[in-house]
């Protein structure tokens, strides 16, 4: 956000938050860029984050020993939510040729969602979980709906060749899409799908190791936080 700008849109939790947020329910952020704040009440919050999400695609996603959890009215909910989240966007829009860039299993409808307010929208969703087999995504009896939210990005991106494979022949053999190795015809519309792995800045750790102020504030860390240097020695040796 710092190198390119824009305006960051999140979910807002706490009263604390909403005392510093402005009539359009905007802060700065220290960096230096702007953050809309998205209000959910207690009942919305569990059933669309801790619900549909985390009970059901988490666990779908990430072939865990739970059976995923499924309930018509978190995905009301989540349906909702998405649709307020794509609202949020439009008004942000200094024009329609802004991109957008989507994040995480949370979100998987927000660009069909805007997409309906703004045609020419340009959008891109990072998917941070694995995605499940085909076989196994039949476990969820609206999978056809969350691909093809997905599929109203430009660009999809998951973490590893496996997810989007995954996705690939999960589009072709649900949706009847037009399918290659990196796209996904569906409805008239083409999207990019690819696996962008992503992880920590290699190069700015490095920096840090090697900074002459590290060993003074682990000193100071130390004495703040009462810490017994003699009882972490082993997890300094891993």
């Amino acid at each position: 956000m710092r190198e390119r700008g824009g305006v960051w849109i999140a979910h807002g939790s706490g009263d604390a938050e909403r005392l510093v947020v402005d009539a359009n329910d905007g802060v700065m952020v220290p960096p230096g860029y702007p953050l809309r704040r998205i209000w959910l009440t207690a009942g919305e919050t569990e059933s669309y984050y801790e619900g549909f999400a985390n009970e059901g695609l988490w666990p779908l996603c990430h072939v865990a020993h739970v059976c995923p959890v499924f309930r018509p009215r978190d995905w009301k909910t989540y349906q909702k939510i998405n649709a307020q989240f794509a609202a949020a966007i439009e008004q942000e829009f200094p024009d329609p040729s802004t991109p957008v860039f989507i994040q995480d299993y949370h979100l998987a409808l927000v660009a069909a969602s805007l997409r309906k307010r703004c045609s020419q929208v340009k959008s891109a969703l990072f998917w941070h979980i694995p995605w499940s087999h085909p076989d196994r995504l039949r476990l969820c009896q609206w999978r056809r709906e969350i691909m093809e939210g997905l599929l109203a990005n430009d660009l999809l991106a998951f973490q590893i060749e496996l997810g989007r494979r995954n996705f690939v022949t999960a589009a072709r053999d649900e949706l009847g899409a037009e399918v290659t190795r990196s796209t996904v015809r569906h409805k008239g519309r083409l999207t990019l799908v690819q696996a962008v792995p992503i992880g920590v800045d290699y190069d700015r750790s490095q920096q840090m190791t090697t900074d002459h102020s590290l060993e003074a504030d682990t000193k100071r860390l130390v004495a703040e936080r009462k810490i017994d240097p003699e009882s972490t020695l082993g997890l300094r040796l891993l």
